[in-house]
């Protein structure tokens, strides 16, 4: 009798301990957030951001705004429910990320995603060309094999003809010319490209374990985020004045489609951009802007809506102009 008491009270003390270590490791999970405003310490300056509630834990997937900004005026504080609603509204097919290249405040909206890059690429690449040195006089003759099709004039030349590197940057930016594109791959490759990218942050490239190269793959992947920090990084560019910025700003001013962010702030605000569109596997919309407002701004828009459907014009263009409401609030007096 008495072993059985002692067995039946060992057995007691092995499930309390057990029962003890579960509830202590169910404490231990991590909980999602449930904020609304939390003030973060920064070195300078110190701001107030909103975080709206995520229900996941990863920025790609995140259902709600992230927002690195003080938001005060109640016109800034409709703009991020309108934005919010809008990016709702399209199921997830809408990334975007803001950045105030005046303060350094942001705004973003499952800004991680990695999409198809399409022609955005072109964009960076062609930046890095001009800030590596290299030769643009140099003449490089087109194969019919480097014929690529899709958009652009270089492509439409017979066989044997002649470009130069600078011929085939600005129909690379200007019309997004994939023959152009891939003659400069074929020249200068993307070694030393994708050390430049890895050293700005790009990330969906590598999360989607790409790795960009000759022949291919030479598109690769992109998210918003990653977007915004190339434009971000081109405005600096642009920023020197030399006789190479001078020039790419002049082709990423004057492009041969204007739809989206261009079109949104026509008449208001002088805008250099990147478009790239393609329905390759899944759709792939996307713009990159540095809107040159009185403060400027980069706004990168990554998307799976289908391309120039009205559909998608329409959110381009009201997404541009929450932005515009949110980034005139902030800067007001």
């Amino acid at each position: 009798m008495k072993k059985l008491v002692a067995s039946a009270c060992v057995l007691a003390v092995i499930l309390a301990l057990m029962l003890g270590l579960l509830l202590r490791g169910r404490k231990g999970e991590p909980q999602e957030p449930a904020l609304s405003t939390t003030t973060v310490t920064t070195t300078v300056p110190t701001t107030t951001t909103t975080r709206m509630p995520i229900k996941t834990s990863t920025a790609a997937n995140s259902t709600s705004l992230l927002v690195n900004m003080p938001v005060e005026r109640a016109e800034a504080k409709a703009a991020l429910q309108q934005l919010e609603q809008l990016c709702k509204t399209h199921n997830g097919q809408i990334s975007f990320y803001y950045y105030d290249l005046e303060s350094g405040y942001s705004v973003e909206y499952r800004a991680d995603r990695a999409y198809q890059a399409a022609s955005v690429i072109k964009a960076p690449y062609v930046k890095w060309l001009l800030a590596s040195g290299i030769d643009g006089s140099e003449k490089l003759t087109m194969l019919s094999s480097d014929k690529q099709g899709g958009s652009g004039v270089v492509d439409k030349e017979p066989a044997g003809t002649q470009f130069t590197v600078d011929q085939l940057m600005e129909n690379a930016i200007r019309y997004s010319d994939n023959t152009a594109y891939y003659m400069l791959n074929k020249r200068f490759g993307f070694k030393e490209f994708n050390t430049y990218a890895a050293e700005l942050g790009i990330k969906a490239n590598a999360n989607s374990n790409c790795v960009l190269t000759y022949p291919r793959p030479r598109f690769g992947y992109l998210s918003a985020r990653d977007i915004g920090l190339y434009m971000a990084d081109i405005a600096k560019f642009l920023e020197t004045g030399s006789e190479d910025a001078k020039r790419l700003k002049t082709w990423m001013t004057s492009t041969s489609e204007e739809s989206q962010l261009v079109e949104a702030y026509r008449n208001k605000y002088t805008v250099a951009h990147k478009y790239g569109d393609t329905k390759n596997i899944e759709n792939a919309f996307h713009d990159g802007a540095i809107v040159y407002a009185e403060q400027p701004f980069v706004l990168a828009v990554a998307t799976s809506l289908e391309p120039f459907a009205a559909a998608s014009m329409t959110a381009y263009h009201e997404l541009a102009k929450q932005i515009d409401i949110l980034h005139t609030a902030f800067h007001a007096d």
